[in-house]
């Protein structure tokens, strides 16, 4: 998935304006704002979400119950976090989305779609149920 896909995806399904940056995009719609990061995963990736501003995006394969790591990146969301509505969309779905609960223990979240109040997906369609869900809290 692109910024293209991402784009070609809003102007089909939806009546909003959007701007687009790098790798960032801000949907207007209905006097809200949604901020949407779309981040790289490998197919086999796996991402753990070590605090509310660190993810560790990794590459690598499922080898039996373990996971074998060839690259691994530290993606700091600090200032994405701090924008009105944030929501990461993942280019392809992850072999596994863990949360660092304190040193040694992690939790798995892969059929979660939130955390630390951050709305995540690897669907482009089930942007517009985010949003949605958005927009009824508020």
């Amino acid at each position: 998935m692109t910024k293209k896909d991402v784009q070609r995806y809003l102007d089909q399904n939806y009546d909003c304006k959007y701007i687009m940056n790098k790798n960032e995009l801000q949907v207007i719609q209905n006097e809200e704002t949604y901020n949407i990061k779309l981040v790289k995963v490998e197919k086999n990736g796996m991402i753990c979400v070590n605090s509310k501003t660190i993810w560790d995006i990794r590459s690598g394969r499922p080898n039996g119950i373990r996971y074998t790591t060839t690259s691994s990146r530290l993606l700091d969301l600090s200032e994405f976090v701090k924008k009105e509505n944030p929501i990461i969309l993942l280019t392809n779905k992850p072999y596994r989305i863990t949360q660092a609960i304190n040193e040694s223990d992690v939790e798995f979240i892969t059929d979660k779609n939130k955390v630390h109040n951050i709305m995540y997906t690897h669907n482009i369609n089930e942007i517009g149920e985010i949003i949605s869900v958005i927009s009824k809290k508020e």
